[in-house]
């Protein structure tokens, strides 16, 4: 799946709108909690927030979630994880430019950054009851949901040479698409959540996006991570990267699928066992909700990194004149 040179200046301008309003929303979440951690920088905000300047509302929302922002170890491995993400995919997307499965490993990867990035949801959270005029923050953060989703998906089913294997498997990455889609509009139409979302709403038992709302939330969130990047995607990975090793690959694609599988492996014991875990712990136990976040953080990272290091050992793509 190699793409013509003439079509990277499209690329490269749909990726740098997508990787900013992911940088922006990253900001937000870092703002928040520097301003949590130092006074003089809550100060500097207030000052902002009551400049009257164009960017008031975005200073507002940093002073009003500062309250909300984690613990600063949390914090530090949040944007550990989400700094390696967005550096990884667009490192993969400069040197692989026309590789249709680097470009997909690249929106997936920078999508996540922010997506999963728990301590980036206290704006999400916050923004129509402390700046509504700034309402889009909603949508961007399911628009990265929703990319960075089905393009992992497409990116595990293709990897290395582009098809999907087996062929009846396209039926797969058609139905991720089509939730894309949904998912993207459905919340710009609603002004709230796609369907995907409503299941893990009735489950935590919450409505809306507020601060009160926001441990809820964050559960929610890390739930979908551990049933997606834990369940979903090593299993529909593992099917297709297994079928082709054993098929139709040559030697040298049989190296980068093995290391593939095992990390999809590792994703699907690891998301099995935390669900288990989780499914027997009683709703009123305090322990609920206090590591899924971490553990779904973390989780979300095996499968597209052992894809990425092995996408790196190909040689790279020429450049786009």
């Amino acid at each position: 799946m190699v793409f013509s040179p003439r079509s990277a200046a499209a690329f490269y301008a749909v990726f740098g709108l997508y990787t900013a309003a992911a940088v922006f929303l990253l900001l937000l979440g870092l703002g928040s909690a520097l301003a949590a951690a130092s006074p003089a920088i809550l100060d500097a905000f207030q000052d902002g927030a009551l400049s009257g300047s164009r960017f008031a509302p975005v200073w507002t929302i940093v002073v009003q979630t500062a309250p909300l922002s984690e613990a600063p170890g949390q914090v530090l491995l949040d944007y550990l994880l989400s700094g390696l993400n967005l550096g990884l995919g667009i490192f993969l997307v400069w040197r692989r430019p026309l590789d249709g499965v680097a470009r997909l490993l690249g929106l997936a990867m920078v999508g996540t950054a922010a997506a999963f990035n728990l301590q980036a949801h206290t704006a999400f959270a916050t923004v129509d009851s402390v700046a509504p005029e700034l309402h889009a923050i909603v949508p961007i953060h399911w628009v990265l949901h929703g990319v960075s989703g089905a393009a992992y998906l497409h990116a595990l089913l293709v990897f290395p040479n582009g098809k999907v294997v087996p062929a009846r498997l396209v039926w797969l990455v058609r139905l991720a698409y089509v939730f894309m889609v949904e998912e993207i509009l459905l919340t710009f139409v609603t002004g709230s959540v796609g369907l995907l979302a409503v299941p893990f709403q009735l489950l935590f038992g919450f409505r809306g996006f507020t601060p009160d709302v926001l441990p809820k939330l964050i559960d929610s969130d890390a739930t979908f991570v551990v049933v997606f990047f834990g369940v979903l995607l090593p299993v529909a990975g593992a099917t297709s990267q297994v079928y082709r090793y054993l098929a139709i690959s040559d030697p040298i694609e049989r190296e980068r699928t093995r290391l593939v599988v095992w990390a999809l492996t590792l994703a699907f014991g690891a998301g099995a066992s935390f669900l288990v875990v989780k499914l027997r712990l009683k709703p009123s136990s305090p322990e609920k909700g206090t590591a899924s976040p971490r553990a779904a953080s973390l989780l979300a990272q095996a499968p597209p990194l052992a894809a990425l290091v092995t996408a790196l050992r190909v040689p790279s793509s020429p450049r786009p004149p």
